[in-house]
């Protein structure tokens, strides 16, 4: 199973919850996410989709997990506007093993079992900051230029 499999799993099981504005590899935060979107009442939400436990483990590594562990309000960052979910899911691939001491207090676990999604941990509210029309125009924007890029490459 691929991390694009696991994405169009995510894709469906996130439609189906009432989610709009889904695309996958967004460069949307202060990082990429492997998909975002935009739930039912208006909340970003990213999924990091991990398909073993070394790339789980090598994950917490990454700047975005200290930000998020010290409270993104905490964070000093200059001029730079920080956009960061409302919710964190990793999206755990069937077989990837994780201690629950593993899964930081700000995250959720959905597990992706081919090719249904299901919830092993709620993720807790970030911040109560709604998607703006700018964030959910930027996710469309995402879609439609992936699109044409592969669209055109098929061309060649």
């Amino acid at each position: 199973m691929s991390e694009a499999f696991c994405q169009n799993a995510l894709y469906r099981w996130a439609h189906d919850a009432g989610h709009r504005y889904i695309a996958p590899n967004v460069k949307m935060f202060a990082w990429e996410g492997d998909l975002a979107s935009v739930s039912r009442h208006g909340y970003l939400v990213e999924y990091e989709i991990k398909c073993s436990r070394s790339d789980f483990l090598a994950d917490k590594k990454k700047l975005r997990h200290r930000w998020l562990l010290q409270g993104i309000d905490k964070v000093d960052l200059g001029a730079l506007k920080l956009k960061v979910p409302s919710y964190f899911y990793y999206a755990l691939k069937e077989g990837v093993r994780y201690e629950p001491d593993e899964i930081p207090a700000y995250a959720g676990v959905l597990r992706i079992y081919s090719p249904l999604v299901f919830i092993e941990k709620e993720a807790p509210q970030i911040h109560a900051r709604k998607a703006s029309d700018q964030e959910r125009q930027w996710l469309t924007n995402a879609v439609v230029r992936r699109y044409w890029r592969e669209r055109l490459r098929e061309k060649k």
